[in-house]
């Protein structure tokens, strides 16, 4: 899966100039998706095949040019590429963080989103029943959820979190975060993860 995301296939090659009587041809761009089973899912996303290269140096005598590669196609393979609709939710954060201070966090979605930030010590990835897009939060002993607020018509909203106390001798944390959403018509949906790295106060 795939959301709000660019996914580029990588560009040919350029020929190699004229060697006797015939410049290189270019290759050809590479897939941005190549898949042999399953499925890819992609949601406000735009994926596009890599550039052609460009044909050798022709400009000798006698020198006959090469071709330019064709650009390279979305998709490739025997796996299928879905496209699902709606706007891509994440996170955002300045890092790294430190222990008994403050700093923000912002939510990017849609406008009327209701937002909340949940985290853990933990990652995971699974499917919860009844949410669009998969967890990727542990529901460990540290998972906590933070109630933000709803989107306002830009679709960003921000809160400030403090760090607590990491505890004598912990010199840093990973904290790993995402967004659940509730949108305007009722569909529940995790956004991107986001993994915060927390130091201590004398880092």
């Amino acid at each position: 899966r795939a959301s709000g995301s660019a996914i580029l296939g990588g560009d040919g090659g350029n020929g190699g100039a004229c060697l006797l009587t015939t410049a290189g041809d270019g290759g050809d761009g590479g897939p941005a998706f190549e898949t042999s089973a399953g499925t890819v899912r992609l949601r406000d996303c735009t994926a596009t095949g890599g550039a052609p290269g460009m044909p050798g140096d022709a400009s000798g005598p006698n020198c006959t040019p090469g071709r330019p590669g064709a650009p390279g196609p979305v998709h490739t393979g025997t796996g299928t590429l879905v496209t699902t609709s709606g706007v891509h939710r994440g996170l955002d954060a300045a890092m790294p963080v430190h222990e008994l201070e403050p700093f923000s966090v912002t939510f990017q979605g849609a406008p009327g989103d209701l937002v909340a930030v949940v985290w853990s010590g933990a990652a995971a990835a699974g499917e919860v029943f009844g949410v669009t897009w998969p967890a990727l939060v542990a529901l460990a002993p540290s998972f906590q959820v933070l109630v933000v607020g709803v989107a306002p018509s830009g679709g960003a909203i921000t809160t400030v979190v403090t760090l607590p106390d990491l505890g004598p001798g912990v010199e840093s944390v990973q904290l790993f975060c995402q967004s659940l959403a509730l949108g305007v018509g009722g569909a529940l949906t995790f956004g991107g993860p986001l993994t915060l790295v927390g130091l201590d106060a004398d880092s």
